[in-house]
């Protein structure tokens, strides 16, 4: 029997996720997580492989840590919205950080997701849910 067979019920089933953050545990955590309920899950590191990741696929929603080396999670989906504005309609920005006001302003101006860190899995469960319904 096919895996994607298998994942036919599940909620995450035919739908890809981008996950970019360089915390490695964190990284693992949610992409398990995902692929339990039948999401196809891609995981980068830094924005600049996140930008060749979409240039290879697309994805239904993309879960962006705010802070990063290199691109941080704001350069990341401004040079995204040049090449795939639609993409960015699903983006959910995660931060160690307090929200701070520019920040929020910077969230409520794209209606982008965010989750603070740590987060629990039902939080993060939920915040994937409101962002991919139609």
């Amino acid at each position: 029997m096919s895996e994607s067979f298998l994942n036919a019920d599940k909620p995450g089933s035919g739908k890809r996720v981008l996950l970019i953050d360089d915390e490695e545990m964190i990284l693992a955590m949610m992409c398990d997580h995902l692929m339990q309920y039948g999401y196809e899950v891609k995981v980068t590191t830094d924005g600049e492989e996140a930008l060749q990741a979409f240039a290879e696929t697309n994805f239904d929603l993309t879960v962006c840590d705010w802070r990063m080396p290199g691109l941080n999670g704001r350069q990341f989906y401004e040079r995204l919205r040049d090449v795939n504005p639609k993409a960015c309609e699903r983006m959910i920005f995660v931060s160690g950080d307090v929200i701070n006001a520019k920040m929020r302003q910077f969230l409520e101006k794209e209606k982008c997701a965010s989750l603070s860190k740590p987060f629990t899995l039902s939080e993060f469960r939920s915040v994937i849910e409101a962002t991919l319904k139609p």
